[in-house]
């Protein structure tokens, strides 16, 4: 059977004189999940030929990938994402070798990359994986040739072209063996830097133990116990109020009262005040008229003498 993937990567290749970049990348979590990640671009202002056509964001996100717009200055095209919350879901005891050049292509949920082996807590993985970039279908027979109209008889150049794989492991995973091209991240992250042409073979085994899975999320959510909750996290205290919730409601109400009532209080004592002061005004005033009528009232003489 025809490779679709291939054959795409082999018709972009003498398109774009070699300029193509094919990066798939995986990255393990301390917990199992895995998230897969694949740049599918060619370079920028490259001529694709009439009948070329960039394959749609909806093909793959049909295929249950996560597909954004990639563009690094040079490369443009498609990087689509897909992450399972255990390595697990893409893992089986009857797993064989698996052809990573036609993964893109296929349904995320469906999707087998693992042979897996249990014993007791511990987990071995292995990963058989091909990556074939030879410009030849399954059973030998040569898929392209220069007479085909628009497509060159020279070979691509190898130095403009990108493939490559790489996977992260964190550190709680054992690598057992592998023979990737190159390591860095303290060897946690292996690298096969791939060849056009060549059928490379991608080999590696791991182990996690489940165990130490368990107790590290187990102390995940005792730090997370530990922390202080907010609104969404404590839905049942916001349902069902405590005591000292309670009783605190019962002293803001107190000291209300009590507030009320002092403010009550100094507001007659002012009217008390006022009414004195009032009085005392008046009183002064009645006094003032009453002795102002008396001097009036007096004889002239008297008022001589």
């Amino acid at each position: 059977m025809k490779r679709i993937k291939i054959i795409f990567l082999i018709l972009m290749t003498f398109f774009l004189s070699g300029c193509i970049k094919y990066e798939y990348d995986m990255s393990i979590k301390e917990d199992k999940s895995i998230t897969i990640n694949l740049i599918d671009a060619f370079e920028i202002g490259a001529d694709l030929g009439d009948d070329y056509e960039i394959p749609s964001k909806e093909k793959y996100e049909e295929l249950g990938y996560e597909v954004k717009n990639y563009d690094d200055g040079k490369y443009q095209g498609l990087q689509l994402s897909k992450t399972y919350d255990s390595v697990d879901q893409i893992s089986s005891s009857d797993c064989g070798t698996v052809d990573l050049s036609t993964i893109i292509d296929q349904d995320t949920a469906k999707l087998v990359l693992f042979k897996s082996e249990k014993k007791d807590t511990v987990t071995t993985y292995t990963a058989d994986f091909i990556f074939d970039l030879t410009n030849s279908t399954s059973d030998g027979e040569k898929e392209h040739s220069g007479e085909i109209v628009g497509m060159s008889n020279e070979e691509p150049t190898i130095d403009d072209m990108i493939f490559k794989y790489s996977i992260t492991f964190p550190n709680n995973v054992q690598v057992v063996s592998e023979n990737a091209t190159e390591k860095t991240n303290d060897n946690h992250t292996l690298t096969w830097n791939l060849t056009y042409g060549k059928r490379e073979n991608i080999k590696f085994v791991f182990r996690i133990d489940d165990k130490e899975v368990t107790a590290l999320i187990d102390e995940e959510e005792e730090s997370d116990e530990n922390t202080p909750k907010d609104e969404d996290s404590d839905d049942t205290s916001d349902q069902n109020p405590t005591d000292e919730e309670e009783k605190g409601e019962e002293k803001m109400n107190v000291h209300f009262e009590k507030l009320v009532l002092v403010v009550t209080i100094l507001a007659v004592l002012a009217i008390i005040i006022s009414l004195i002061v009032l009085k005392t005004l008046i009183n002064k005033r009645i006094k003032k008229i009453k002795r102002d009528t008396f001097d009036h009232q007096k004889p002239p003489s008297t008022l001589r003498k």
